[in-house]
């Protein structure tokens, strides 16, 4: 049980039961113990873990949601470095002791298109698979992407379900708006990311940077950040670094 927890919440691979080195450290830490092949992790203990996990989660969701004024839901879809779409559903309730929870639903590989109807067929399905009570109000907080704005409007029978659009997302849309009404603002940007990006690409320019910080008794030395358009507050905080 140990090395299937070791595994889980490690992200490791099951190939590391094979490891010579990880046979070594538990033949150490226990030598009557026998590591199990990488077979039996991954077609036995971990999914059999897995479905007790589920059934727990299901246990407790039956028992505090049967007395939860309403249920909130957080989704998003995206796609991997590896070009692979996934998506995943979050729940969010006050139980009767006043115990915020949060359960990851599911995150799962999605091979459809995240179309508005996919997505409201998976969001449906998967309040079923959990047995969420119809008559409870329930709140999907969502970005203002259209697929997902179209999925959470149309309404399944017998739900009772509004959709609220993410605040901070919306919020990050008026500053791009406001930044490209904004005449000139761009050039200092560009201006700044591309003096990041010489340090980031040369190791040299690098080594410069940290011995002029150094002869600057700056400690700890810091490291120029490189702002991504996902990251809605990686723009601020490159401009905060330069400055510093």
């Amino acid at each position: 049980m140990s090395v299937s927890r070791f595994i889980i919440q490690g992200y490791h691979t099951y190939s590391i039961v094979q490891e010579p080195a990880f046979i070594e450290l538990m033949k150490k830490a226990e030598p009557r113990y026998t590591v199990s092949s990488r077979k039996y992790f991954s077609q036995y203990h971990i999914p059999n873990a897995f479905e007790k996990a589920v059934n727990l989660i299901k246990s407790i969701i039956d028992n505090e949601c049967k007395c939860v004024r309403s249920l909130s839901f957080t989704t998003d879809g995206w796609t991997s470095h590896s070009n692979e779409s996934y998506i995943s559903l979050t729940v969010h309730y006050v139980t009767e002791e006043w115990k915020l929870r949060h359960i990851t639903l599911n995150h799962e590989y999605s091979k459809d298109q995240h179309t508005a109807a996919n997505l409201n067929n998976l969001i449906v399905r998967l309040i079923e698979k959990w047995s969420f009570c119809k008559h409870i109000p329930m709140y999907f907080v969502t970005d203002n992407a259209p697929n997902l704005v179209a999925a959470i409007g149309k309404v399944s029978d017998g739900y009772t379900w509004k959709h609220l659009r993410c605040v901070a997302h919306s919020l990050q849309l008026a500053i791009v708006d406001a930044k490209k009404s904004t005449p000139n603002l761009d050039a200092p940007l560009i201006a700044c990311r591309f003096i990041v990006g010489h340090y980031k690409q040369s190791s040299t320019a690098k080594a410069r940077l940290l011995e002029l910080q150094k002869k600057e008794n700056m400690s700890p030395p810091l490291m120029l950040i490189q702002d991504i358009k996902t990251r809605w507050n990686s723009e601020y905080l490159m401009l905060q670094r330069i400055y510093e």
